[in-house]
């Protein structure tokens, strides 16, 4: 709805924003030392490729880039989901 609304411009913008607030909000798990090193790791490099991604929406405000954004933020989630996991079972040891 937000690219009809503001347009397109605007909305890769605020994407690239709350991109970089989900980043910064995952890795204060680590901070706060609810997760290990296991999960900073992947926490840091799918941070970056989620942000790479988002960037490159920014740049080039396609409908390829966007679908491709969205069939990344999920496997991001996903993989993320799965850190915590690994993360878990490794510090439970």
């Amino acid at each position: 709805m937000l690219p009809v609304a503001r347009g397109v411009a605007s909305a890769a913008r605020q994407i690239l924003v709350y991109t970089m607030v989900v980043v910064a909000v995952t890795l204060l798990l680590f901070r706060f030392e609810a997760m290990g090193l296991v999960y900073l790791v992947a926490a840091v490099g799918l941070g970056a490729a989620f942000m790479w991604q988002a960037l490159g929406l920014k740049r080039d405000a396609t409908r390829k880039r966007a679908m491709r954004l969205f069939a990344f933020s999920n496997a991001y989630l996903a993989l993320l989901f799965a850190a915590i996991a690994v993360d878990t079972l490794v510090r439970a040891r």
